[in-house]
């Protein structure tokens, strides 16, 4: 596994990144592969040895399964989801955007209004955001 990729399948990044072998993987025991696959699309790897921390090589963050999302948190989100909703393309370009949660309900809300609600987008694993630049979304 590469921690610190920046861009996927390629030599030069912008900051140095780690090879380490993988002695172990822990697929969370409820996720099913799905072409959308966005619930429980987790997994813990058990590394062969330490990894160097840097600036961007460090441990994430997640929030406490038995607390509720709080409102007006700013959280800072990155992956390679998808980037259009009608795509099956992933980027090869790390992504990343500054957020702050808001209030599910009326994220709920807003959905329905605009026709984009479906009975298993709102659940306790999800949380909604709102976006801190223009131009950018993002939503887990």
């Amino acid at each position: 596994v590469y921690l610190g990729e920046y861009r996927l399948y390629q030599n030069s990044e912008p900051l140095p990144r780690q090879k380490l072998d993988v002695e172990k993987v822990v697929v969370h025991p409820l996720y099913q592969f799905a072409p959308q696959a966005d619930r429980y699309d987790l997994a813990l790897l058990k590394l062969d040895k330490p990894a160097t921390m840097m600036p961007h090589v460090s441990p994430i963050c997640l929030p406490d399964p038995s607390s509720p999302t709080l409102e007006g948190v700013r959280s800072f989100v990155s992956g390679r989801g998808a980037t259009d909703p009608d795509s099956y393309n992933r980027p090869k370009i790390l992504q990343a955007v500054d957020v702050i949660t808001i209030n599910n309900t009326e994220c709920e809300e807003w959905h329905m209004y605009q026709r984009t609600y479906t009975l298993y987008m709102f659940s306790d694993l999800v949380f909604c955001v709102d976006q801190l630049s223009p131009g950018l979304l993002a939503s887990e």
